[in-house]
């Protein structure tokens, strides 16, 4: 489990994009070794299974009713024999069409991961677009995934990343980051009246607090139409980026 958290611990290094990508992938190509190797043939014997238990059901039936031919229930066994064995025959087709399936099987897995991706990566980008009360219907699938993604990336905060990757930094670079001054932001028209921080970049997390009024705070980050900002008590967390707007200047120095 350490190597399991070890990975998430470095997946969460990238934006959710990046992991959705790379943790619905490995998802549906375990998905497609496992069919590959075992599915099938699972599918296929628990098919046979079934037929061999209709057909014993009806062996131990007839010996237990022991119907006549001149009796009125003969037309109504026969019907029911008619039926079952019907479907035994349609289960049978499907057994014969399992071999086409396999065939297919990597086409279709990748359609499914390449509509499940989009459903995940692109409801941010309609944000601009589409009213806040409807957003949350349209990013169903990808509110489902940050779900399923929150409780191992919580886990994994607690450990160090699998691989060590570090990047040099040149001397300039870092002297220029380091004399850059920061972005000071506020609350737009929009956002004045009431707007939420929130824990992650996503309207369903948790609200850590509610900006109103003439508050100040520093720029961070962005991601997927959200801003990371400081709060003047140090808080960080995550809002909307048309609920705030850049000022500069001595206007946009905050105070400590």
């Amino acid at each position: 489990m350490d190597i399991y958290y070890a990975l998430w611990a470095q997946l969460a290094e990238f934006p959710v994009f990046v992991r959705a990508f790379l943790v619905v992938g490995i998802f549906f190509l375990l998905f497609g070794i496992f069919f590959e190797i075992a599915g099938f043939r699972i599918l296929g014997l628990g098919i046979q299974m079934i037929i061999w238990i209709i057909k014993l059901f009806f062996v131990l039936l007839s010996s237990l009713l022991h119907i006549r031919i001149n009796t009125k229930g003969m037309e109504v066994w026969n019907g029911f024999c008619n039926g079952t064995e019907a479907f035994c025959n349609m289960l049978l087709r499907w057994k014969q069409r399992l071999p086409k399936a396999r065939g297919r099987l990597w086409n279709v897995l990748g359609a499914l991961y390449l509509i499940t991706v989009a459903a995940i990566v692109f409801p941010p980008l309609l944000n601009h677009f589409v009213n806040e009360k409807y957003q949350s219907r349209i990013a169903v699938v990808r509110n489902l995934y940050l779900d399923l993604e929150k409780g191992p990336l919580q886990e994994a905060a607690a450990y160090e990343p699998l691989l060590k990757i570090s990047v040099p930094e040149e001397p300039e670079a870092a002297s220029e980051a380091q004399t850059e001054e920061e972005k000071c932001l506020r609350l737009s028209e929009r956002g004045v009246a009431g707007a939420n921080v929130r824990t992650e970049p996503d309207k369903a997390s948790d609200s850590i607090a509610i900006l109103s009024g003439d508050v100040r705070m520093t720029y961070m980050d962005e991601q997927d139409g959200w801003i990371y900002v400081r709060l003047e008590d140090g808080t960080l967390g995550w809002i909307r980026d048309y609920l705030v707007e850049e000022i500069s200047g001595e206007e946009g120095k905050l105070d400590g």
